[in-house]
């Protein structure tokens, strides 16, 4: 949590009515009922933005046991956090090696380098030699410029063919260094597709075509029984594209058995969805309430 929510002078974290805390609840097999875990920001020597466990609060209205009466836990006065993977998917995240390049880098001009479409062009020879070649290495200055390359399965291009309703038959993911000028951009990601005979990369790309591959690919690649956490799937999506998506999740879930958290502001992704699976927050004067068994129209009308 603390990678993406921590204090700075210009967003502060307000804790001045106490630390900052989540309370979460899970089924422990070994005590055979759900269990609460509480953690918080401890601003100790291990750093501000730290969170550690700690024993139940009867301010936050949680159950407190004897001593000795958490079966299955390590600690005699609390409840084992739950041992899940996690994947983040943050479609901030999923910003392509292009765009990446020519929209936020700050290029300056050289001889030979007249513009931003100068530099990719001349970096863009490699990049094609290296999908072309499926290589997994490639050097500049004695510096490796290759992090992965990766064909994405059969499967995934089966999945995104069914969402954008076109014909994928190749995807090549290669996270490279190759759109920058020394170690200014971080390793970022080329897509590479073939579709209905055609074939082009990410610059070529809706945006929403780029972010689906690479959510998709993810969601497919984790290991069963994962926590998958979602921040609003549905940008740039056409609401046909946001349906079968959502097919697409609920089928994961069932075949590899996830737990799958969703931020939205879409209609059409939670539409249908069981009243139990939709959760409203609300905000509530310096508080924000949990609105649990709601239909997903009246989630949209608050």
């Amino acid at each position: 949590m603390s990678e993406y929510w921590f204090s700075t002078n210009v967003d502060q974290i307000d804790e001045v009515d106490g630390k900052q805390c989540l309370i979460y609840s899970y089924y422990n097999v070994k005590a055979s009922r759900n269990v609460e875990v509480l953690k918080g920001r401890s601003g100790t020597k291990k750093g501000l933005d730290y969170w550690e466990p700690y024993a139940p609060q009867k301010q936050y209205e949680m159950e407190r046991l004897p001593k000795n009466k958490y079966i299955g836990s390590s600690s005699t006065d609390r409840w084992d956090g739950i041992e899940k993977n996690v994947v983040f998917c943050d479609c901030k995240e999923y910003v392509s090696a292009f765009d990446l390049f020519f929209y936020h880098y700050n290029f300056k001009k050289i001889s030979t380098q007249r513009s931003k479409q100068d530099f990719i062009r001349l970096r863009s020879k490699p990049v094609a030699d290296i999908l072309k070649n499926n290589t997994s290495s490639y050097t500049r200055y004695k510096k490796e410029m290759v992090i992965d390359n990766v064909k994405v399965d059969d499967k995934v291009c089966e999945i995104i063919s069914e969402i954008m309703d076109e014909s994928y038959t190749d995807i090549q993911i290669l996270t490279h260094k190759l759109y920058s000028k020394g170690d200014d951009i971080k390793a970022s990601k080329t897509i590479w597709m073939k579709k209905s005979g055609k074939e082009y990369s990410e610059a070529f790309a809706g945006t929403g075509e780029a972010r689906i591959i690479l959510l998709v690919n993810d969601i497919v690649n984790a290991q069963s029984n994962s926590l998958i956490l979602i921040d609003e799937p549905e940008i740039s999506l056409h609401p046909s594209a946001i349906y079968k998506f959502k097919e697409f999740l609920l089928q994961e879930c069932l075949n590899k058995k996830h737990q799958i958290i969703i931020t939205t502001h879409s209609t059409q992704l939670i539409k249908d969805f069981p009243r139990e699976a939709v959760k409203l927050l609300v905000k509530n004067g310096e508080k924000v309430d949990v609105i649990e068994n709601i239909d997903y129209q009246d989630a949209f009308l608050n």
